[in-house]
């Protein structure tokens, strides 16, 4: 996003800051994961590139590119991201917030019944509200 803004609204001025707190504070975390695959056909290149992508070097050089925030505590953020990493005690990872899975599953299968003209936009707005 911050890329995105950048490229496309180069005189923007905004800053970063943490989410209003309500009840309680948080804000939703998103993660990248690497995998290799068990029947992979070229696993020592496999493990050479996993290897570089989480090392430091490797990830101080792709997270310099502002996509993601780094993941080991010896890499630091890019400027301007302090917002992001200032309050890691109140981030919570996607997807993992109590009971979230139903209304995730509601969701992927209300709009793939929309995608496939089954069903309107506003009834799946209302199944997914309804799971809550």
């Amino acid at each position: 996003m911050l890329g995105y803004l950048k490229d496309t609204f180069p005189s923007l001025g905004y800053k970063l800051a943490p989410l209003p707190k309500g009840k309680t504070r948080g804000n939703l975390a998103f993660t990248v994961s690497y995998a290799m695959a068990t029947d992979s056909k070229n696993k020592p290149a496999a493990w050479t590139l996993l290897s570089y992508l989480t090392g430091r070097t490797g990830m101080k050089k792709w997270t310099s590119l502002g996509f993601a925030l780094p993941a080991r505590s010896d890499v630091k953020p890019v400027a301007g991201r302090g917002a992001f990493v200032r309050y890691p005690q109140f981030t919570h990872g996607w997807g993992n917030q109590v009971n979230f899975r139903h209304v995730w599953d509601t969701a992927n299968n209300e709009l793939t019944a929309v995608i496939q003209g089954k069903e309107s936009v506003n009834d799946m707005l209302n199944k997914i509200a309804s799971e809550r």
